[in-house]
C-alpha cells in the first residue's frame, strides 16, 4: 500500500472527474463519477510505483498533510522593515495586517497570471491547430484542380485551371 495522496477535480471540458497525483507528474485519470475516477488513478499509480521499480529508480516521497499554525517569522533588512511599517502606518493598519494584504495581492495576481497565461497557451495552440488545417484545405484544393488545355494555346502548354 503506497501512501500517495490525490486531487479530484471536475473537468467541464471532459464532463467527467479527473484525479491527479501531485508526487507523480503526468499521472491522471478519468472517471464518470469521483470513485471511478479514483478507482483509475489507483490502477495507474500501482503501473507507475511498478515502472520505477522495474527500471531501478527511486520513488518520490509521498507529500505530507501539514497543519500550518497561520505564523511565520520574517527577517528582512531595515530599510524594507521601515518602508512598510511607514506604508501600514499611511493606510492605518498594522504592520501585520499590511504584509498579509500585500502577501495576498500578491498571491491573487500570481493566480491570475498562471491563468491568463494558460488561456494564451490554449489560444496560441488553437491558432497553430487552425493554421495547419488551413494548410492541409489549401493543398487538397490545388491537388483538386485539373489542368486543363484551352483551345487557341500552344500544343502541351497549360494556359488555365479550370475546376
Amino acid at each position: 500500500m503506497y501512501k500517495y495522496g490525490f486531487n479530484l477535480l471536475w473537468s467541464q471540458e471532459d464532463q467527467g472527474f479527473i484525479v491527479t497525483c501531485p508526487d507523480f507528474p503526468g499521472l491522471s485519470a478519468f472517471g464518470e463519477t469521483p470513485e471511478e475516477a479514483l478507482s483509475e488513478a489507483k490502477v495507474a499509480l500501482d503501473l507507475f510505483v511498478a515502472s520505477l521499480q522495474a527500471t531501478g529508480d527511486l520513488l518520490p516521497k509521498p507529500t505530507e498533510c501539514f497543519d500550518y499554525s497561520g505564523q511565520t517569522r520574517l527577517r528582512m533588512p531595515k530599510t524594507l522593515h521601515s518602508s512598510l511599517a511607514y506604508q501600514a502606518d499611511k493606510e492605518g493598519v498594522s504592520l501585520n495586517t499590511w504584509l498579509i494584504t500585500l502577501l495576498s495581492e500578491r498571491n491573487a495576481t500570481s493566480k491570475l497570471v498562471d491563468i491568463v497565461c494558460s488561456k494564451i497557451d490554449n489560444v496560441e495552440k488553437a491558432i497553430h491547430v487552425h493554421r495547419a488545417e488551413t494548410k492541409q484545405i489549401r493543398i487538397q484544393q490545388e491537388i483538386s484542380y485539373t489542368p486543363q488545355l484551352i483551345k487557341g494555346g500552344e500544343y502541351g502548354k497549360v494556359t488555365s485551371y479550370l475546376n
